[in-house]
């Protein structure tokens, strides 16, 4: 009969130590909320309105005119996959260690949202009645944008990692150390 016990008592302390220790589940339960929330937390979308519009005098009837109105979302983030999270113990004391990459701009999605013109054989020219081309008017327009409001929108990146990760160690009760690579 003791045998049995303690043969019982020995496979349930093996069975206990092969789950892991608190800090390893504890670990893989950060990492399963982290994929859980995924693209929330990696990403930042910045949404631009850009607007094209061309005007020509016309002598006999009214002027002629054409609007373009696109609405471009620039992303900025990560991959998921190149989180770094560990768990350390340190003077009794437990902390989440995050290691994010350097975030990026990572796509940019643009689509016309309006369209108008006077008549449909126009063609927008520019003062030397050159015909102008639309989408790279408006693409350049959109670069002028991206440069200008980038590193903001990658800081905003950042701050917004920060604080998802400074309540997900809090719930947690942990204390955080986050760099970015």
């Amino acid at each position: 009969m003791k045998l049995i016990i303690s043969l019982i008592t020995i496979s349930f302390f093996a069975f206990l130590n092969s789950c892991g220790s608190d800090t390893d589940l504890l670990e893989k339960n950060i990492i399963s909320k982290i994929k859980e929330d995924g693209p929330s937390i990696a990403h930042l979308e910045a949404v631009y309105s850009l607007v094209f519009i061309n005007e020509r005098d016309n002598l006999i009837a009214s002027n002629d005119l054409y609007v373009r109105r696109d609405q471009a979302s620039i992303f900025y983030g990560y991959e998921i996959e190149d989180i770094e999270i560990k768990i350390v113990e340190e003077n009794e004391k437990r902390t989440l260690r995050v290691k994010l990459p350097t975030p990026k701009q990572v796509s940019i999605d643009r689509k016309i949202v309006n369209h108008f013109y006077t008549h449909d054989n126009y063609t927008p020219v520019d003062f030397n009645n050159n015909a102008i081309d639309v989408d790279r008017s408006i693409d350049n327009n959109l670069n002028k944008l991206s440069k200008q409001y980038g590193e903001k929108s990658l800081e905003m990146t950042k701050k917004l990692s920060l604080m998802y990760f400074e309540n997900l160690a809090k719930r947690f009760g942990l204390d955080l150390k986050l760099e970015f690579s």
